[in-house]
């Protein structure tokens, strides 16, 4: 029995569009060397100081396994730091001076994918 339900079904379908609309947005932030995942993280950690990953995730709906994956490139590249202590068996981190400037490089980058759009 063949059932070709994809073609139609609207999960699939926002999925594939989400992708479309993100490789976009990563080809524009590609010349600082940021993704646009890692660049809604890191300007969520400019927002505030002290801030969990765990409740950033939750507030740009991105699961638990990417945000750790994009806190360790974060971090690695040196544009979060860790703050302690460590409140409620959350860690918490703040942005650098070098995540300022990655930011500040980015967002007319950002703005020009917005404009592709």
């Amino acid at each position: 029995m063949k059932i070709d339900i994809n073609d139609y079904c609207k999960c699939v379908n926002a999925r594939k569009e989400y992708f479309r609309i993100k490789r976009i947005y990563d080809s524009f932030l590609k010349e600082a060397g940021i993704t646009s995942s890692q660049l809604s993280l890191l300007v969520e950690f400019g927002n505030k100081d002290n801030n969990s990953f765990i409740k950033i995730g939750d507030k740009l709906g991105v699961d638990r396994t990417t945000v750790v994956r994009n806190v360790k490139t974060l971090l690695k590249n040196g544009w979060i730091e860790k703050v302690s202590p460590v409140k409620h068996g959350n860690l918490y981190y703040k942005l650098t001076d070098s995540g300022c400037r990655v930011i500040e490089k980015s967002l007319p980058l950002w703005e020009d994918a917005q404009g592709a759009l």
